[in-house]
């Protein structure tokens, strides 16, 4: 530490070292936490599957397998794959490079944080952050959205430091690691208009585009040279025959919305969320474009309406939850940004309300949600496999669906461990003499299920996750001694009608 420095700034940087090392022993917990966990879901499809080509054929592709290929480019995988070659492909090494890179990402929003709030007030929205359940779940996978906020959020910083090479970088890089780092491009660009409007005035946007043209026009050619090289290679740009990517009647458009805005208050964001809007409209004419609230607010704002509303207007299906994780970013910083100027017992009771609701939305369910992967509720589906694995032989083969109807190839990278599994898609249910599902699966539907009405059943439960194992009566003539399929509560039943009355 240099001696010369004012006692205060001395302090201060002490009490910078003394966070990181809490953010640090944070994510080792974390690490040990995940490091023998299994993977699901939509990481295997657009990362592993496409790291262990890269890794399988030696660093000869940097193309994912046609079966499984969503059309993302493949920056991150070919990252994971370089890692395999060094350490080893294994379920520890994945598990490390995911949490670094959230690491990284934490002490990215820990400095831009700092631009709009005190130290103490940053150190706190860095730590709900790092609590909160979209952020936590994606320290126990591998999908694509964790990398890609950390370059949305490098470039966000670079901006804000006024670094445009490192922000056209990571700009580059951000569109190479999932298709939805276009939308956040366009989020950026539009967010670096804005804010040069109201520094210059409003006319003076036209001598921002003839100065900044290139900065953008630069990442979308980096995005334009992947879709001509997957089109090259598969025979299609961006919308691959495994993923169609249709755009969604007015109806859709609309149910989209509706979706997506449960998606940003599920799990706890609501309690944030409220105390930004209520300290808007109670404040609204008290407020300046210079104030770090208004700042965080049009950002926020730019972020749900390009990114998210983009989503649903584009495509059929509304954005998943985890395409959220960017904006919840700055949600969180907003609701800090609040904070700081609320009253000491305002402040401290929305503290401790929306940390509680943050911290617990990491554990939420309710009856017939479908579970998938969004938050950590879905970790006891690892304790049921086994318990099935127990009761079976080896030999058997359970079709399902996504995200569980992978190969322990791939989920463990070890094909001698776990369930055999295999998908149901193009497979006719009859044909099949095991079938597993589960409140994880969200694609069986209401004819699915029909189909396994007089099949015979048992079922595993924990927690809010279940697995049934139906057995088909053409190949298992008599229901197994003990066979018992669980039977839904009323409150589930009533949830999965109103659904089946939406679809």
């Amino acid at each position: 530490m240099d001696e010369t420095l004012p006692p205060q700034t001395n302090l201060t940087k002490l009490n910078q070292r003394i966070f990181y090392i809490v953010l640090a022993a944070f994510h080792l917990v974390a690490f040990y936490w995940v490091m023998d966990m299994p993977f699901l879901g939509d990481s295997i499809p657009s990362n592993l599957h496409a790291a262990d080509n890269i890794y399988t054929h030696h660093f000869t592709t940097v193309f994912n397998i046609p079966s499984a290929d969503p059309g993302h480019p493949t920056l991150y995988p070919f990252v994971l794959a370089l890692f395999w070659a060094i350490a080893g492909k294994s379920l520890w090494v994945t598990h490390l490079l995911q949490v670094a890179v959230g690491f990284l990402l934490c002490s990215i929003v820990y400095k831009i944080a700092q631009k709009y709030l005190s130290q103490k007030t940053a150190q706190f929205a860095t730590l709900i952050f790092a609590v909160s359940p979209l952020y936590v779940a994606q320290l126990t996978n591998v999908s694509l959205q964790l990398p890609l906020t950390l370059a949305a959020f490098a470039a966000f910083y670079f901006w804000q430091q006024g670094k445009r090479i490192p922000y056209v970088l990571m700009l580059c890089a951000m569109v190479l690691v999932h298709l939805q780092g276009a939308f956040l491009l366009l989020f950026l660009a539009i967010n670096d208009a804005v804010f040069f409007a109201f520094e210059k005035g409003f006319k003076s946007v036209l001598k921002w585009a003839a100065k900044n043209w290139w900065v953008y026009a630069l990442p979308f050619l980096v995005l334009v040279a992947w879709a001509v090289a997957h089109q090259s290679h598969f025979g299609w740009a961006i919308s691959s025959p495994n993923y169609l990517r249709e755009t969604p009647t007015l109806k859709g458009i609309a149910y989209n919305f509706a979706i997506a805005f449960w998606r940003i208050i599920d799990f706890g964001y609501l309690f944030p969320l409220a105390a930004v809007l209520l300290y808007f409209f109670k404040n609204r004419k008290k407020l300046y474009p210079t104030d770090a609230f208004i700042k965080l607010l049009i950002s926020y704002s730019l972020l749900l309406l390009l990114v998210g509303g983009g989503i649903c207007i584009l495509f059929a299906y509304p954005p998943i939850h985890r395409y959220f994780l960017p904006s919840t970013v700055v949600l969180i910083l907003l609701f800090a940004a609040v904070l700081q100027n609320m009253h000491p017992i305002s402040k401290k009771s929305w503290a401790v309300v929306a940390s509680v609701a943050l911290v617990t939305g990491n554990f939420m369910y309710y009856p017939g949600k479908c579970i998938g992967d969004a938050n950590v509720a879905y970790t006891p589906i690892y304790n049921l496999e086994q318990q099935v694995a127990n009761d079976f032989d080896d030999s058997i083969t359970f079709y399902t669906y996504a995200p569980l109807s992978y190969p322990s190839a791939i989920r463990y990278l070890d094909s001698t461990k776990g369930l055999r599994l295999k998908g149901l898609y193009n497979t006719p249910i009859d044909s099949v003499a095991f079938v597993l599902q589960s409140n994880m699966n969200c694609e069986f539907g209401f004819n699915g299920l029909e189909q396994l009405k007089g099949w015979h059943g048992t079922s595993y439960e924990q927690g809010g996750v279940y697995i049934t194992i139906y057995a088909n009566p053409a190949y298992t003539m008599a229901k197994p001694k003990g066979w018992q399929i669980r039977q839904p509560s009323s409150a589930e039943i009533w949830l999965l009608n109103l659904k089946q009355k939406l679809n």
